[in-house]
This record gives structure tokens, C-alpha cells and sequence, in this order.
């Protein structure tokens, strides 16, 4: 692999140069050194260097190596253009084709409106490209016409693993993580709102091509799809699958989900809003417990798939959210043309009590090998149960996602650190691992608010 030598921090007046539109505050450096080699990653601290790393990519070093080595605030407003993000691989033609590891570490204050064709915090990731282990925050709208609009990132060609998105996504093609996916996408979640136009969905908008995969993510934020003029397909996790073989496996919705048209019959489906494809796409091992509706009358909405066409499997799914009179009890909303739709071992309306219980699920979900266990109100998947917290900020943020969350060490606060809230949808094992949280502020003021939410306490002392 040929590589660039030039030093990473000579490239601020490159960076300033290439993106106007991001404020940089001082002299760019890669804090720790490294080459963007496999070997020795660029080491990414501050705004500025992420900047210079963005602009490295965009300016051609696309199969670069970096690392996240902190959090990192853009300060995106609204209302100043000059903090506005241009996404890493900003266009087809620089697309990128490295590894980037967020380390677990959160990209927030993130503002992107433009008329760019792809929209993120990368914009377009190439086959070869990775981007994982990341937290992103922020705002993405793309007023393109065909734009791909996702929080982490606009159009996926390879992989995006564990990432989380919050905030708020909007275009044609949205996803809460990817807005558009002919890669793999999994262990990836999203708690913000998305809304678009034509294909909308709470972690991928469109996932088309030879075999494009979801699996193992979630979605709890509320999903929307609304347009005058198309028929977009909403889902809770993917609001479109097709191509070759795609499927969705392992992969739930707590959020709830909408669309409205004036140009058709929406599908709106609360894990996918439609499936179709010229082999055999699957819906495999997924629930929803998302409300799901349309103002449209001619909708066809479902509380795991919309509508279908061709010859799709939707297999062992199963939904407890609120959904109108659907065809398959619950499960399949409607069909387009005389394909073969298999449903297999699904259940479509499952009451609340019987989500909380393990026998309503096949036992293989809970097996050694499962990726699913039993949480306090519905199945969890295992890929999320990696959490640690040493701070009250770290468990603050911890508990906003579904999971389980280990105390590292003792978390105290006292009165300007607030209380810790669990929301609405989230279900949370706190695993306090011999630790304790304390509250040491004046008065009698919770240390952990149930605002709809469901926690679980282990390893405690009685």
C-alpha cells in the first residue's frame, strides 16, 4: 500500500484551505504522532486534527489509518455557518478506504446542511473502508435530491460496527447511523430522530445492493416518513431492503414510527418498511414494540415488515407494538404483486407480558451462542452489554441505551452533577461490580430517575 510521508500536522493550511467551513481554533498536530499506517495510526484529540484528517482523505489519502483518542466537541450552530462539518470522504471520488476506531470515544456538536450528495460525519466509506467503536451527536440534513443522509455515515460500502448515533437526521435516503448501506452495518444503534422522504430508517434508510447485511442493532428513537410527492418506506431499524440477498438479522425497534404520503401507498413496517429483492431477502430474528401508524389510507404497515414484493422470508419475528389491522396477524402488512412471501414462526401480537418472558422467543436466541438474553420488559441483544462507567458523566450516558452497564469504580456527585435518568424505552442492567453510586448533594434528591424506563440492579449488597 503506498503511503504519504508528509507529517500530519503540516496539513492545517491544507485543512483550512479544503474546509472553510470548519472553525479552527489553533495549530493542528497529531497528538501522538502516527503515520495513518495500519501499523501507526494518526492519533485524533482535538477539532483541529480531526480537520487535518478530513482533509487528508478528501484531498486523496483515502485508505488512511486513525484513531480517536478523546472526545471531541465540533460546536456545530445552526446559525454559524463557519462551524459547519464537511464530511470525511465528502464525495464518491474520495471515498474512504482506511480504518477508523472511535475508541469508544463520542464526536459531538455536529452540524451539517448542504446540498451534498452524501451527509455525515463520513460522508461516503468505500468496500475496503471501516468505521467503528464511535459515538457521534449532532444534526444532519441533506437538501440533495438524492442525498444519503446518516449520523455516522451517508452511504456505507464496507463496514460500520458499534457506533451510536443521537441527534437528529433528515433527507431523502436517512438513517439514524447509515443513510444508505451496500455493506455491513452491525452492533450499531440510534436513539435520535429521523426523518426523510423517501427511504427512512431508525439505523439504515436503504440497504440495496449484492448482499447488503444489518444486524445485531437497534433503534429507539422516533422515525418518520413524509412526502408529497414519493412513497417513502419507513421502518423502525431499515426502511428499505433489496438487491441480491439483503437481510436484517437480530435487530429491534423501541421507537415509534410513522408515514404519511400523498403519492401512494406507503409500506411502514416497525423493524422494515419494505422488502424486496431479486433473490431471496430475509427478515430473520427480530421484534418490535414501537407503535406504528400512517395517515396514509392506502398504507400497508406492519409490525415487523410494511410491505413486500417478490419472494422475501420473515422468519421467528415478533411484534408487541400498536399497529392497525395488518394481514400475517400483525407481522406483514401488505404485498405488492403475486410473490411468495414465507413467514415463519412469527407472532404479531404479543402482549407486554409475554415480551417480558423468555418462552414466547425460540430458546436459541438465549443459547451460549445467542445474540439475544432476557432484559426486565423484552429480549436485549448480548452485543450491547460492553459498557463500563468510572464517572458520573460516563454512567449518565450509559444509562440513556439499552444494555448493561458496569461500574468501574465508585461514582459520587453532589448537587451541580444532577440525578441519573434512565428514559423512556431504555432497559438497563447496572452491574455495580462491588462499586457504589452516591449522591452527596443537599437534600433528599434521587441518585437514579425511572422516566419510563427499566432498570436492573446486580451484584448489590442486600
Amino acid at each position: 500500500m503506498k503511503r504519504k510521508t508528509r507529517a500530519f500536522s503540516l496539513l492545517l493550511t491544507l485543512a483550512a484551505f479544503l474546509l472553510p467551513l470548519v472553525l479552527l481554533t489553533g495549530p493542528a498536530r497529531a497528538a501522538g504522532g502516527g503515520d495513518g499506517s495500519y501499523a501507526d495510526p494518526y492519533q485524533i484529540s482535538n477539532v483541529n486534527e480531526l480537520v487535518t484528517f478530513c482533509a487528508l482523505v478528501n484531498n486523496g489519502e483515502t485508505d488512511a489509518y486513525a484513531e480517536l483518542t478523546a472526545d471531541i466537541d465540533l460546536g456545530g450552530d445552526a446559525n454559524e455557518a463557519s462551524t459547519w462539518w464537511t464530511p470525511i470522504g465528502c464525495d464518491y471520488s474520495c471515498r474512504f478506504s482506511g480504518v477508523f476506531d472511535g475508541q469508544g470515544h463520542t464526536v459531538k456538536g455536529l452540524y451539517f446542511y448542504d446540498n451534498l450528495q452524501y451527509a455525515g460525519l463520513f460522508g461516503c466509506v468505500d468496500s475496503g473502508g471501516t468505521v467503528k467503536n464511535l459515538n457521534v451527536e449532532g444534526t444532519v440534513t441533506s437538501a440533495h435530491n438524492s442525498g444519503k443522509a446518516g449520523g455516522v455515515v451517508g452511504y456505507n460500502g464496507g463496514t460500520v460496527e458499534n457506533c451510536r448515533s443521537a441527534g437528529t437526521v433528515s433527507g431523502q435516503d436517512a438513517g439514524g447511523v447509515v443513510g444508505s448501506n451496500d455493506g455491513t452495518v452491525e452492533s450499531c444503534r440510534n436513539t435520535g430522530t429521523v426523518s426523510g422522504t423517501n427511504n427512512v430508517g431508525g439505523v439504515v434508510g436503504y440497504n440495496y445492493g449484492g448482499a447488503p447485511t444489518v444486524k445485531n442493532c437497534c433503534n429507539t428513537g422516533t422515525v418518520s416518513g413524509e412526502s408529497d410527492s414519493r412513497t417513502p418506506s419507513t421502518g423502525g431499524v431499515v426502511g428499505i431492503i433489496g438487491g441480491g440477498s439483503p437481510a436484517v438479522e437480530n435487530c429491534y425497534n423501541t421507537g415509534a414510527v410513522s408515514s404519511r404520503s400523498s403519492g401512494g401507498n406507503p409500506g411502514t413496517g416497525g423493524v422494515v418498511g419494505y422488502v424486496g429483492g431479486d433473490a431471496t431477502p430475509t427478515v430473520e430474528n427480530c421484534c418490535n414494540v414501537g407503535a406504528v401508524s400512517s395517515e396514509s389510507a392506502g398504507a400497508r404497515i406492519g409490525g415487523v415488515v410494511g410491505c413486500v414484493s417478490g419472494a422475501p422470508v420473515v422468519k421467528n419475528c415478533y411484534n408487541g407494538g400498536t399497529v392497525p389491522d395488518s394481514d400475517n396477524y400483525g407481522v406483514v402488512g401488505g404485498k405488492d404483486g403475486s410473490g411468495n412471501l414465507s413467514v415463519q414462526d412469527c407472532n404479531g401480537s404479543l402482549t407486554a407480558a409475554q415480551f417480558a418472558d423468555a418462552s414466547s422467543f425460540p430458546a436459541e436466541w438465549f443459547s451460549e451462542d445467542g445474540a439475544w438474553r432476557m432484559g426486565a420488559a423484552r429480549p436485549l441483544l448480548k452485543a450491547f452489554d460492553n459498557a463500563t462507567a468510572g464517572t458520573w458523566a460516563e454512567l449518565a450516558d450509559a444509562l440513556r441505551w439499552d444494555g448493561t452497564v458496569t461500574l468501574a469504580e465508585d461514582v459520587t456527585a453532589g448537587n451541580s452533577d444532577g440525578t441519573l435518568v434512565v428514559p423512556a424505552g431504555a432497559d438497563v442492567t447496572l452491574d455495580l461490580n462491588d462499586h457504589c453510586v452516591l449522591y452527596t448533594g443537599e437534600g433528599a434528591s434521587p441518585v437514579i430517575t425511572l422516566d419510563g424506563g427499566a432498570l436492573t440492579l446486580d451484584d448489590y449488597a442486600q
